[in-house]
């Protein structure tokens, strides 16, 4: 596989391959909980990688990038600005509130330009070695602290919404949790187009599948039926609903196991109580939680519903320009300190709703042009295999952000800002696939003729 970068390395400072690659490790790894996170600078408070995302991005300007993103972060990024200075100088808004607002969407877009500046360089290769790294790294340990009592940056609870023999499993949800939902959404995506990827598909999707499991969310399932979704919509392939079948099938007769009685299943293996457990807590939490009956006497589904009825009203009254970065859209509750007193009248679940509540109509706009004009793109004039596939893991994660809002999540909004940058980076890679001849249904379908060059390293 010809992995040859498109762009002269010559014209590259080579430290900046080594800051993105410290930065994805910091940003994602599942570290344990007493490794320091944050630093104080002028009296505010920032996470390590928030420091190395900003390097990053300054150090990106003076790059070289096979295609320039620009035109799409550019203006979503002035609207971050303008909208937090109205919000504090017109509207009132508490700085601090504000700030906490902004801070992650505009991350989105900086992530998105860091990325684009990868994608066809010498730092490729590094960068996808690190992503690599770091599923491996946090999958062991997420594995570890199942299993003991460490505690890992990021939150732990009960997953099984009933007890089973007395073991009751724990879902980890970590900065590597996201990141291990696109790397599993991209291997499947590209398993089920029928052609060859050009890398290993199994060292990235055990690792990633081992954290996608012990997060027990269901969320995570919806985004991945939206990525073969999408995949299957740019492939138009018969070759590639085939394929899909038969990974469907695999995996129904996997739940179907699980579910009429997964210990009984793994009761051979090593280790079989461990691995029990987790098979009734995902069982419990995610396939019997998917039913409509759980759904109904679900407190955070019904959370949820509240929460967006709130925002719909508040929208209404403000639907153009939004209310601004900082607002409050429900009275705080709880004792001083928590998270409903404290963030829960400035967040929201449904990232759409949240945005529409603070940017208005025309912030939402120019998401959309950021965010969902580069995967439209891609299901009408798809490049290559990997291409179709990392922005099938996009289309994933902005699935996701209806339930989970990921752009305005840390550090969920540096990673889809990162995918969304190397899906439009990658349609530079003019050489990595074109059509072939039709097949018997008159449908063409995507070679791999270098088409996995950008990630030839995995």
């Amino acid at each position: 596989m010809d992995s040859k970068p498109l762009v002269d390395a010559g014209a590259v400072v080579k430290g900046f391959g080594w800051l993105v690659a410290v930065t994805i490790f910091v940003t994602c790894a599942a570290l344990p909980e007493w490794v320091p996170q944050k630093v104080d600078v002028g009296g505010l408070s920032f996470q390590f990688y928030e420091l190395l995302l900003l390097a990053a991005a300054t150090w990106a300007l003076v790059q070289p990038a096979t295609v320039s993103v620009v035109k799409y972060v550019a203006p979503f990024m002035m609207l971050c600005v303008v909208t937090a200075a109205w919000s504090l100088t017109i509207a009132g808004a508490n700085f601090g509130k504000m700030g906490s607002d902004v801070r992650w969407p505009f991350y989105t877009a900086l992530s998105m330009y860091v990325a684009a500046k990868v994608v066809g360089t010498a730092h490729q290769a590094l960068c996808m070695r690190a992503a690599l790294v770091t599923v491996w790294f946090s999958a062991i340990m997420v594995v570890v602290a199942s299993a003991t009592d460490m505690q890992l940056v990021g939150r732990s609870e009960a997953a099984s919404l009933a007890v089973y023999g007395g073991d009751i499993a724990t879902r980890f949800l970590t900065p590597a949790t996201f990141l291990a939902v696109v790397i599993v959404a991209v291997c499947v995506a590209c398993i089920i187009s029928g052609n060859s990827p050009g890398f290993r598909v199994y060292t990235w999707l055990v690792p990633s599948a081992v954290l996608m499991v012990l997060s027990f969310s269901r969320n995570h399932l919806l985004g991945l039926a939206t990525a073969i979704v999408f995949a299957l919509l740019a492939f138009r392939s018969a070759r590639s609903v085939v394929a899909t079948v038969r990974a469907g099938v695999v995996v129904v007769a996997v739940a179907g196991a699980l579910q009429m009685g997964a210990g009984n299943v793994f009761a051979a293996l090593p280790a079989a109580r461990y691995v029990a457990t987790q098979a009734h807590g995902y069982v419990e939490r995610v396939v019997n939680g998917l039913t409509p009956e759980s759904r109904a006497i679900d407190p955070s589904v019904i959370y949820r519903r509240k929460e967006n009825a709130l925002l719909t009203a508040a929208i209404s009254e403000s639907p153009v320009i939004g209310h601004g970065f900082g607002y409050a859209y429900k009275a705080p509750s709880g004792p001083a300190g928590s998270f409903f007193r404290e963030s829960a009248p400035y967040y929201a679940h449904n990232f759409y709703l949240w945005f529409l509540l603070k940017a208005g109509w025309l912030g939402m706009v120019l998401f959309a042009w950021m965010a969902f004009v580069p995967l439209v793109r891609v299901l009408f004039k798809p490049v290559s295999t990997v291409q179709v596939a990392v922005a099938s893991a996009a289309a994933g994660l902005l699935a996701i952000s209806v339930f989970a809002p990921i752009p305005n999540d840390s550090p969920g909004a540096a990673l889809l800002g990162a995918v969304l940058g190397v899906v439009v980076a990658l349609s530079g890679v003019r050489a990595a696939a074109k059509p072939v001849n039709a097949t018997s249904t008159g449908q063409s379908e995507l070679s791999t003729n270098r088409a996995s060059a950008p990630i030839a390293a995995m």
